[in-house]
């Protein structure tokens, strides 16, 4: 995405229910992304105790935006719209990387900022689910998870060390849709150079 006065820059989208380790996996990308000398931003829309701004005080160099009073899904011709222009202004980074809440749709999301954004920008969405309650979340909020799994380029499958047999998940996945890529992630106990290289690809792919 491009706007007057600032950079081409790739957004990122990153969504799944509450709990799932959005944050963390936020976390660990930045970590990697820094490592390598680019700059990102991160508007925050996620409600809960543990803040993406708790995680990355210790980085002074990335501007935190948040946006509140409600899901951003309801404002995405408002709010988050103005965020990332903004942002793109004032600091020109490499990478936008958006937190959805846990009950954002993350293609009609996508697909929203694709028309409201110009010149066609290279939206990556990224899915995170929680290995360790996924037959449970799945009986409880098919709705959700189906839309959140059907809006995913890639899908991060977290917490595999609390279930490391996922093979059924993987199958769940296939059932709801056929994301470009699917990566098993223990987001919370190291990095994950894999998820990284996996992201730049899917933004070559839409420049091209």
């Amino acid at each position: 995405y491009n706007d007057k006065g600032g950079r081409n820059v790739n957004i990122l989208l990153v969504g799944g229910f509450f709990g799932s380790g959005k944050t963390t996996v936020i976390s660990r990308l930045m970590d990697q992304i820094l490592a390598e000398g680019q700059s990102l931003c991160i508007i925050e829309n996620e409600i809960g105790k543990n803040s993406i701004d708790d995680l990355l005080l210790q980085h002074g160099s990335v501007e935190i935006t948040a946006i509140t009073g409600g899901c951003v899904c309801c404002q995405v011709t408002g709010s988050l719209i103005e965020a990332v222009r903004d942002l793109n202004r004032q600091f020109s980074p490499d990478w936008i990387i958006v937190e959805l809440t846990g009950i954002a749709y993350l293609k009609d999301l996508r697909e929203k900022l694709e028309k409201y954004l110009p010149d066609h920008p290279a939206i990556i969405s990224l899915s995170v689910v929680d290995a360790a309650r996924w037959s449970e979340l799945l009986k409880a909020a098919s709705i959700i998870m189906e839309n959140q799994i059907s809006g995913g380029d890639i899908i991060v499958i977290n917490k595999v060390d609390l279930h490391p047999e996922t093979q059924k998940i993987y199958e769940d996945i296939q059932k709801i849709d056929t994301p470009h890529r699917i990566l098993p992630l223990c987001a919370l106990s190291g990095s994950c150079p894999e998820l990284l290289d996996a992201i730049k690809q899917e933004v070559t792919t839409h420049h091209e």
